[in-house]
């Protein structure tokens, strides 16, 4: 996993990352979540191939609160909550 960009990262937007599930393994959990710097206009999807993470992984994600789609542009100070699918008998 390629980490969160530096924090002089110049005119980068600051997302909050929640993972849940099987996604804390790979992107690890941290209370409050984990801050990630994006490029101004990036999607949630290009937030994915930053962290490394394939698409395929995630479940459902929520942006603010509220159900996102891969394809949702993100903004600084929002929230982004990942849940990865979950399998079981």
């Amino acid at each position: 996993m390629s980490g969160p960009v530096e924090s002089g990262a110049g005119d980068a937007a600051r997302v909050t990352l929640h993972a849940h599930g099987e996604l804390t393994t790979r992107l690890g959990r941290a209370r409050g979540g984990i801050e990630v710097a994006v490029v101004p206009g990036a999607t949630i999807r290009d937030l994915l191939a930053q962290l490394e993470v394939p698409a395929g992984e995630v479940w459902v994600c929520s942006r603010n609160g509220a159900l996102a789609k891969l394809d949702d542009p993100l903004a600084d100070g929002d929230v982004v909550e990942m849940f990865s699918p979950v399998a079981g008998g």
